[in-house]
């Protein structure tokens, strides 16, 4: 799953920079040439450093207690599959069809508040 979501992230590293810059130059009342310096330093460790490393932390977690793969038998299952296997899916690749959209959803959500953390 990281290198699906990696690449998107990078390629929205720029754009998130200038709108991040933007909002705190407004809200703070700042120039926004002042602003820019920060929200990159703090965008290309979360996007270069932090995601990464919390990808790994997360598929280390999941090897440890939760790599087994169980089925898609149930609903629950299904959750489980693509919530707690998220970091590295599990290889059904019949259902990757919807694991995968599924995975990135919650990935998304947890680097999202990872990067906040790291910045």
């Amino acid at each position: 799953m990281i290198a699906i979501l990696l690449p998107p992230a990078w390629g929205l590293l720029l754009p998130i920079i200038v709108l991040e810059a933007g909002l705190g130059a407004w809200r703070h009342s700042i120039p926004f040439g002042r602003a820019i310096p920060a929200q990159a330093a703090a965008n290309l460790f979360s996007t270069l450093v932090g995601l990464p490393v919390g990808w790994f932390l997360l598929a280390i977690l999941q090897l440890t207690c939760c790599g087994t793969a169980l089925g898609l038998h149930t609903p629950l299952r299904r959750v489980y599959a693509v919530t707690i296997q998220a970091p590295w899916l599990i290889p059904y690749e019949s259902d990757f069809w919807w694991m995968i959209p599924a995975a990135a959803a919650v990935l998304v959500v947890l680097f999202c508040a990872l990067s906040i953390a790291c910045e």
